[in-house]
Order: C-alpha cells, then sequence, then structure tokens
C-alpha cells in the first residue's frame, strides 16, 4: 500500500491550504492610525489587518481603486469611521457582501465623540488615548467574534494593551499639564480630542473647512488675536496648504512646527510612538525653551 507515501504530501497540502487562508486579510481598516492600533492586536496572528486609506491619502476625497474594492469584498470586518468622514466607503457599503460587518467607530458607546463646528463627527477620536483604549476592546470583541476559538487571546491581548495606553495616557498629561495655559493656535482643527483630554489652551484655528482657504477677514482676525496674546506657537498640519501659516509666523514671529495626527515613518509605525512624537513636538513649542524648528 502506498498510504505511508500519500500521506506527508497530503497533510501538507492541508497545512498549505489553511494558511492560505488564513493570512488573507478578514479585516479592513479605514484609517492609517486606527490601524496601527488594531495591528497591536494582532501581531502575532497569521492574518494582519489590511490599511483601506493610506496616511498620505486625501482621508476626505479619497476614491477606492479596484484592488482596494476586491479587499472590502472579502473582508469579514471593516472599521471605518463613518459616511461623513469617508463617503468612499460609504457608497459601497450596501454592495458588500452580507457577511461584511461594517463597524462605524464613531457610533460605539465606549468612544467619546466630538462634533465639529459644522456638526460633523470629527473622526479624529485616536488623539485621546481613552478612546484608542475603546477602539482596542471594540476590535478584540469583534474578532473573538469570526474567531471564537480565539477568543480569550484577543481579550488578553486587549487587557495588556490597554494597561499600555492607561500609562501612556499617564506620561503624556504629566509633560503637558505645565503648558496647559499657554496659549497656540493651529492651522486645522485636528487636535480637539487631545486638547480636551489634556486641557490645553487652543487659541484660534485658521483653516475651518477642507474645502475653502481661510478669508482675509478671518486670518487678519487670527492674526490680531496672535500678537494681542503674546502667541508664540503655530501648528500646521502637512494635510493643508502652509502658505497662510508661514506669512503669520513671519509677521508675529511665533514659532511654526508641523504635527502630523496620522502615522509617519518618522514617528513610528505604532499608536504609542504616534502618540509620543505628538506630545514631543507640543512641548518643544509650548515649553520655556522652544527649539527653532520641528517640521
Amino acid at each position: 500500500m502506498h498510504i505511508r507515501t500519500y500521506l506527508p504530501s497530503i497533510v501538507m497540502g492541508l497545512v498549505s491550504l489553511l494558511t492560505t487562508a488564513a493570512t488573507a486579510a478578514t479585516t479592513v481598516v479605514s484609517n492609517a492610525a486606527v490601524h496601527n492600533l488594531i495591528s497591536e492586536l494582532t501581531r502575532t496572528d497569521p492574518s494582519q489587518p489590511a490599511l483601506l486609506i493610506p496616511a498620505s491619502a486625501d482621508q476626505h476625497h479619497f476614491a477606492l481603486k479596484p484592488s482596494q474594492r476586491r479587499l472590502l469584498d472579502k473582508a469579514q470586518l471593516v472599521l471605518w469611521l463613518g459616511a461623513e468622514n469617508e463617503p468612499a466607503l460609504a457608497r459601497i457599503a450596501t454592495q458588500l457582501p452580507p457577511r461584511t460587518r461594517m463597524v462605524n467607530l464613531l457610533d460605539q458607546p465606549t468612544i467619546h465623540t466630538r462634533l465639529t463646528p459644522t456638526s460633523r463627527p470629527d473622526p479624529h477620536v485616536w488623539l485621546d488615548p481613552i478612546n484608542a483604549i475603546g477602539i482596542i476592546n471594540i476590535a478584540a470583541t469583534e474578532l473573538g467574534l469570526i474567531y471564537p476559538q480565539h477568543q480569550s487571546h484577543y481579550q488578553a491581548k486587549a487587557t495588556e494593551i490597554t494597561q499600555r495606553l492607561k500609562n501612556l495616557d499617564q506620561d503624556i498629561s504629566e509633560q503637558l499639564e505645565p503648558l496647559r495655559s499657554i496659549p497656540f493656535v493651529v492651522q486645522h482643527d485636528a487636535f480637539r480630542y487631545l486638547v480636551e483630554r489634556y486641557h490645553l489652551n487652543q487659541a484660534g484655528v485658521l483653516n475651518r473647512s477642507h474645502d475653502r482657504a481661510p478669508s482675509l477677514r478671518h486670518t487678519i482676525d487670527i492674526e490680531k488675536r496672535i500678537l494681542d496674546n503674546g502667541i508664540r506657537c503655530l501648528i500646521n498640519t502637512p494635510q493643508e496648504n502652509a502658505k497662510v501659516m508661514n506669512k503669520l509666523a513671519t509677521t508675529t514671529s511665533a514659532q511654526l512646527i508641523t504635527i502630523n495626527p496620522l502615522p509617519t515613518a518618522a514617528a513610528g509605525t505604532d499608536y504609542i510612538a504616534l502618540m509620543t512624537d505628538i506630545t514631543q513636538r507640543l512641548v518643544s513649542c509650548l515649553g520655556p525653551n522652544p527649539k527653532e524648528s520641528l517640521n
């Protein structure tokens, strides 16, 4: 008989099949910062979450490519930030297979969500580490439903990450507490969750809309506010045109720095590195001895 001859090849074939199935991305995450968080949870898994919208892309005016649509068609779980912030994803939501579960993180009761001045949910929820804890635990629950045999693993991992995020929250609070009263102006209102969490003094926003440049009158008002209040820190975001902010920095002699609310290669590839980088840049600009440049 040739059972011994064929058995190894049969076993290897089954292993190959199972490995292929396991490594196919079953989870798709729309946002790069949230993707970094979820990747902490699944670091030892054969299947890693796929990122849908790169950090370098326009998050609000993103168009799906055919390859990204195929990625969504194969997904069992999609974690996203809602129709108002990711309309490209909303447009195809009803066309996805019935098995695909779309979880809008901004609708979850464990996530503190604030509204922008235009009454749209502010998507930058990850900039509050307490929200990051909520995201981790939501993902652990959802992954446990997909892989019930690994439910205890995800819950244990979520507990471990939660403690690390609590430590991060404490570290950030200790660094920013002495700087709470120092006013600063931002180009884009992307940091409100961070501002509210650590009681910072954001004294003005230059660009109140993604789609329109600031008016001349508003720019003059911001310039007057900077001069009248002795504001010495201006914060640019790389997703916006910095022309007006550069001019304000020149006319007021305030320091202009760049802070990216999304992950970058320079900041590191994990969430804690991102938040640490943001905190260090804030301290460098608001502190008593600001550095020359952190652009």
